[in-house]
């Protein structure tokens, strides 16, 4: 959500729109369908994306009553902080266009320091030069990570941030390098420490299905991340909302087999969406896993047209 979110953002502000026009509709909290039923899932990035794309206008969308007294307060810090660059500073985006999987972020800056956000959306470890967005900005130097996705931990060196995959971060500098401004950690996003891509080479196994059979790792968790195009792009696939949809995961399929029998995929897309996904991923943990014998992949969909499946396969460690 918060990708596509961004990636709209950008393509509004490469046509003209200024980022304060842009009502990014970026927080939304809930149990329906609308927000794919995440609750208070990995609400605090929505929360600092939300207010980092530089809109003036900011709708929270959901069901409220959810945040309690303890996450009211670090929502209240967040506006606090973000109101304030809102009214005296201004936002740039920078880096790669979001859907392009490569680093990108929001500066805002104002006379007192800047705030970057971040998002490595790869499934690498990826080091991001901070740039200057502003002439009149100075050097940055002695900044400070003041927000991160639990796991891996983003290394700043100067004006370079080391971040993990799709993993988030808030740095500031000036002002806003102070602890005061310290929101955390995100718990409940945790990033691998490490990430290796596998030699997987997927064939054409019947229709809208691929398979690949390589070595099985002997740690770590395997990563298998299916994707659904057509006509060159991505193509998302639903067979309804709640409470009468099916759920994706009975319709974009990651298999996994070894000696003839199905290990146990773990997957957390498996919901009813009104708007579909064109993607899937799946992790197995090695230790259903002989590392003496070979796994074979399986990505299936059942989109009811013919559709091309790119799969790709890694192993993460998450210590």
């Amino acid at each position: 959500m918060d990708l596509y979110t961004d990636h709209m953002v950008r393509y509004f502000y490469a046509s003209g729109v200024p980022l304060e026009r842009i009502d990014n509709t970026g927080f939304m909290v809930g149990v329906a369908g609308t927000c794919y039923s995440r609750r208070m899932q990995a609400w605090k990035g929505m929360l600092l994306l939300e207010h980092a794309r530089g809109g003036w206008m900011n709708v929270y969308y959901g069901n409220l009553e959810l945040i309690d007294d303890v996450n009211a307060r670090w929502f209240a810090k967040v506006q606090k902080l973000c109101f304030a660059l809102q009214s005296s500073g201004r936002t740039y985006p920078f880096g790669n266009l979001p859907g392009k999987g490569g680093p990108y972020g929001f500066s805002a800056v104002s006379t007192d320091g800047a705030l970057y956000t971040l998002v490595n959306p790869s499934q690498t470890i990826a080091s991001v030069k901070l740039p200057r967005v502003h002439r009149s900005q100075p050097g940055l130097a002695g900044g400070r990570v003041q927000f991160r996705d639990a796991g891996f931990e983003p290394k700043l060196a100067g004006d370079e941030l080391r971040l993990g995959p799709e993993q988030m971060a808030v740095v500031g500098f000036g002002e806003y390098a102070r602890a005061k401004y310290d929101l955390g950690v995100q718990e409940d996003v945790l990033v691998p420490a490490e990430i290796r891509r596998l030699d997987a080479r997927f064939v054409a196994a019947g229709t809208n299905a691929v398979t690949a059979t390589l070595n099985a790792p002997k740690d770590g968790t395997v990563r298998i991340i299916m994707r659904q195009i057509a006509n060159g792009k991505p193509l998302r696939t639903s067979r309804g909302a709640p409470p009468d949809g099916i759920t994706l995961g009975r319709i974009l399929q990651i298999q996994v087999f070894q000696e003839n029998r199905s290990v146990p995929v773990e997957i957390t897309y498996d919901k009813a969406l009104w708007s579909g996904l064109s993607w899937g991923v799946g992790e197995v943990k090695t230790r259903n896993l002989n590392p003496d014998m070979p796994i074979t992949v399986r990505c299936v969909s059942l989109e009811r047209r013919p559709v091309e499946l790119q799969a790709e396969v890694y192993v993460v460690n998450y210590r």
